[in-house]
């Protein structure tokens, strides 16, 4: 999914995402949840480890 395409499920600028993944901001729990939810998954998730294969 394009960085434009989650910024609109999410209802975000396209800049503010950006800003986030680049570090320059931190997303509030909000903006976190906005997220999860157009990504469909739960918010835990931004948090969990990767399975080493």
């Amino acid at each position: 999914m394009s960085q434009e395409a989650l910024s609109h499920r999410a209802g975000l600028a396209p800049s503010f995402l950006s800003q986030i993944e680049n570090g320059k901001r931190s997303p509030t729990i909000t903006t976190l949840a906005a997220l999860a939810g157009a990504l469909n998954v739960e918010v835990v998730e931004f948090f969990a480890k990767q399975k080493q294969e």
